[in-house]
């Protein structure tokens, strides 16, 4: 046992105790009387005996009963606790949730994660006032977890730490903060392995949950259960998908594709507003359907906006909701633009094939700033003049003496990339066993009925740069890959000699393959990531420096500074924690993040199942990880003796 406010109860009893003394060696002074005989008067002399002030207390059950009532009272004032099972050099790690749906506004007003740091400061309070010398840990996280303080004895620091501690907008993924307690429990000598618990404050309880390295307490926050009817309905709208996109037909005209997710029980319509640069272009009323228990409420709304130059496109639901990080998107659009693509073929005559002529042909629809064929000669002699203009080049039943500095697609040859080697197919017919639909090249591509002769199996085995994106039954047919700083595609079969040409799948291939060599899907999409993902961005003003770089939050003009690092084409900024539009300082170069979460805006909280870690009976005021105060106890006893002695007093005092 231990009692949080000692110096309560010794002030108490110093002033308690002497009092009761001195009342029970104090009496009253009495009035003179003259009586016939003292016979009849024996006690009332002996009564007279204690006015003497210097007179020794005689021992009585009533001042011992009082006494007894009057420590139990004492004892009580100092609030005693029972129940620390952590110990010195035992462990506490908090695991602390700060995903998007922590700053969801419940009904008190309070977000939760307010509710969640003044739960947590709390009991590390309580620890403080128990006497607690272990080490305490916490451990934020969100869509990545960090340490960020501890293992330290001093609970103050982790409770000052903890009142600096804000939410994110990104997506949480509480696997990491518990791979990462495991880690650190991991380190512990096993020779003095600490008694450790964790608390997880979250409003979720998650599957990573049921493999604690420790035993969990689960300081759920959030007042909305699945099976509480009396709580307040959710009421949260969020834009967890925005897209946009410029057409090969007319790349002036940019298509919009939103998604918004309701998190209540019944439909709800919300306005949206469209601004083009902050100026508003549509207003528009939704009706989103409620969530029910197979499927959340969705809605899909499409916008279609004439705009060839570059900007910032943003979607914002215009009411108040529980959440307001989700009622916001953005996407930033480069002006309008069409690739310049040069055709090299192995002579100057037009294309022999079939497959060649169907070829040229779907370039020419793709609309291209400029097409330009020549032969392989002519293209080894103007040597960088070929391609200079050029944003990617088609190499049709040929390969350069050298790549180009541009992005290449190549036809029934071998390009010529370091470490990249091929060896001949028999000349059967054969057709493709697996190919990547995930990847962006093959997006919508089917290869059940390519069939081809001959041809190359490519050898990857001296290339790590490239991969192989579909394989026939001897090896690897077409593959893609970088060098350079450039993307390149390669594929292994010449087009006269399979009927891919003449399917639907081929068109579709190429202007994938158009858009991922020249990033222009990416520059003609609406660019934005979501919170705390690596942002990557084409940005070629903006160079790598060993300075950091200056980034400004258009949205409040809060900067931060990030290193910039080049991959391949383009740079790596890092992951950035806040929705909003970014800029770097002194350019016009871009960026958004957005919540984009489905999860997050589906904010209903959810308990721990029964007989798993952190149970509903172990959250919140689980005596795992803090004493439990039994001071009611005491004050009950004293009230008990108060009675017996009252009731003693009176049997004493009967006639």
């Amino acid at each position: 046992m231990t009692f949080l406010a000692p110096w309560q109860a010794i002030t108490a009893a110093a002033i308690a105790l002497p009092i009761l003394a001195i009342l029970y060696m104090l009496k009253l002074r009495r009035r003179p009387v003259v009586v016939s005989t003292t016979a009849f008067w024996e006690q009332a002399i002996r009564d007279l005996e204690v006015n003497v002030p210097l007179r020794w207390i005689r021992p009585s059950w009533l001042l011992l009963l009082q006494a007894l009532a009057l420590a139990l009272l004492v004892l009580a004032l100092g609030r005693p606790a029972v129940g620390t099972p952590l110990g010195s050099g035992d462990q506490l790690i908090i695991l602390l949730d700060r995903s998007a749906s922590m700053r969801a506004h419940d009904a008190d007003g309070a977000t939760r994660f307010e509710t969640a740091k003044a739960n947590l400061d709390d009991r590390l309070a309580r620890l403080a006032r128990s006497g607690f010398a272990g080490d305490v840990t916490i451990i934020a996280f969100a869509s990545s977890a960090s340490r960020v303080v501890g293992p330290t004895s001093d609970l103050r620091l982790a409770r000052d730490t903890l009142a600096r501690l804000e939410p994110t907008d990104e997506t949480g993924a509480p696997d990491a903060a518990f791979a990462l307690a495991r880690a650190l429990l991991a380190e512990q000598p096993e020779d003095a392995a600490p008694t450790a618990r964790v608390i997880f404050a979250s409003d979720h309880y998650p599957r990573a949950a049921l493999a604690s390295p420790a035993p969990l307490t689960f300081e759920r926050v959030g007042p909305r259960l699945p099976d509480d009817a009396t709580a307040p309905e959710l009421d949260n709208v969020g834009i967890v998908t925005l897209t946009a996109r410029r057409t090969f037909d007319d790349p002036g005209v940019v298509r919009l594709f939103a998604r918004l997710v309701s998190a209540g029980d019944r439909q709800r319509t919300v306005p949206l507003i469209l601004r083009a640069d902050g100026v508003e272009i549509e207003r528009r009323a939704v009706a989103v359907p409620p969530t029910t228990p197979d499927s959340p409420g969705g809605a899909a709304i499409n916008f279609e906006l004439t705009r060839t130059e570059p900007g910032v496109l943003t979607l914002e639901i215009d009411r108040a909701d529980a959440l307001d990080a989700d009622n916001r998107a953005a996407v930033v659009v480069r002006g309008a633009s069409r690739p310049a693509l040069v055709l090299v073929q192995p002579t100057d005559d037009t294309p022999a094939s079939e497959g060649g002529w169907i070829l040229v042909e779907v370039l020419r629809e793709l609309h291209p700033r400029a097409l330009v064929s020549m032969s392989l000669d002519r293209f080894n002699t103007l040597g960088s003049q070929a391609w200079t203009e050029a944003d990617a080049v088609v190499f049709l039943s040929c390969a350069p003496s050298a790549l180009p500095a541009r992005p290449t697609l190549t036809f029934g040859s071998l390009p010529p990339a370091p470490g990249l080697t091929a060896r001949a197919r028999p000349d059967e017919l054969a057709g493709f066993v697996r190919w990547s639909r995930e990847h962006p090249l093959l997006r919508g591509v089917s290869l059940d009925a390519v069939r081809f002769r001959g041809g190359s199996v490519f050898e990857l085995a001296s290339a790590p740069a490239w991969t192989s994106l579909a394989d026939a039954p001897r090896g690897p047919m077409l593959i893609a890959g970088e060098a350079g700083a450039h993307r390149h595609i390669a594929i292994g079969f010449d087009l006269a000699d399979t009927n891919w040409p003449v399917h639907v799948s081929f068109p579709l291939f190429i202007a994938n393959a158009i858009d991922w060599l020249t990033l222009s899907g990416d520059a003609a999409a609406g660019g934005s990531f979501r919170a705390g993902e690596p942002v990557e961005l084409d940005a070629p003003g903006i160079a790598p420096t060993d300075q950091p770089l200056r980034i400004t939050r258009l949205d409040d003009g809060a900067t931060t500074d990030a290193r910039a690092t080049r991959i391949g084409a383009r740079i790596a900024l890092g992951t950035f924690p806040s929705a909003g539009v970014y800029e770097f300082a002194n350019t016009r170069v871009r960026f958004a993040i957005n919540v984009a979460s489905e999860p997050e805006t589906l904010i209903s909280t959810s308990p721990a199942p029964a007989d798993s870690p952190g149970s509903p009976t172990s959250e919140r005021t689980s005596a795992t990880d803090e004493p439990r105060e039994v001071w009611h106890w005491f004050v009950l006893a004293a009230t008990i003796l108060a009675s017996a002695e009252w009731l003693l007093y009176a049997w004493r005092m009967r006639v």
